[in-house]
Parts: C-alpha cells; sequence; structure tokens
C-alpha cells in the first residue's frame, strides 16, 4: 500500500517544490498545487480520511476538499492529467507495474 510519506515525495520530486515547502503554510502557487496534488493522490491512493489528510498538512478537512475538487477540475487538461497519471504510476509497487506491462503487451500482441 502507498503510505502519504511516498506520496509526498513523489510530488515533491515531479514539482521540483520541497517537501519542508508542501507542509509549510506558504501559498504561492506552484506549492499550493503540489500541495492539492498531494492531497488528492492521498485520498485516492490511501484510506486516510479527509481530516486525517488535512492534519498531515496542517490544513482543515474543507480545505483539502476544496483541493481535490481543483485538481479534479484541472484534470480535465490532458496534459495535466498526464502528469497525474504519472505520478501515480511511480507510486505504484514494483511488481504491479511490471505484470501491468506484460498484460499489456499481451493484449497488444493479440489484437494484432
Amino acid at each position: 500500500m502507498t503510505t502519504f510519506a511516498q506520496i509526498l515525495h513523489s510530488v515533491s520530486e515531479a514539482r521540483g517544490v520541497p517537501v519542508q515547502a508542501i507542509l509549510s503554510t506558504r501559498r504561492c502557487h506552484q506549492i499550493a498545487h503540489a500541495r492539492q496534488e498531494v492531497a488528492f493522490l492521498a485520498r485516492n491512493l490511501t484510506t486516510m480520511s479527509l481530516p486525517s489528510i488535512g492534519k498531515r498538512l496542517d490544513r482543515d478537512h474543507t480545505t483539502i476538499l476544496h483541493s481535490l475538487r481543483a485538481v479534479e477540475a484541472r484534470m480535465s487538461q490532458d496534459d495535466y492529467r498526464n502528469q497525474i497519471e504519472a505520478i501515480e504510476e511511480s507510486l505504484k509497487p514494483q511488481f504491479i507495474r511490471h505484470n501491468a506491462m506484460a498484460f499489456s503487451s499481451t493484449r497488444s500482441a493479440a489484437n494484432v
């Protein structure tokens, strides 16, 4: 199972925003978007509740709800959705990625 710390570090690396900045109270565009992405991925990849995600990010659960909605709205842009999906893919355990790739290539060969 993916942990909050793994999500935090993956978003930090992908976005070039230090973990400490994501966890800070700073609200500049780049940091706020990275924080929203952490909240979105934590909600979708873990069993964490909105209040528990909020506690880890030092935010209220309603702010986390806003983050989820903001990321979902930006997901309508293909480029942005691809970026989030790439972060998600990087968080999957290695054996799942390997099996998914093998399954995908088997299906492609069967369709030829």
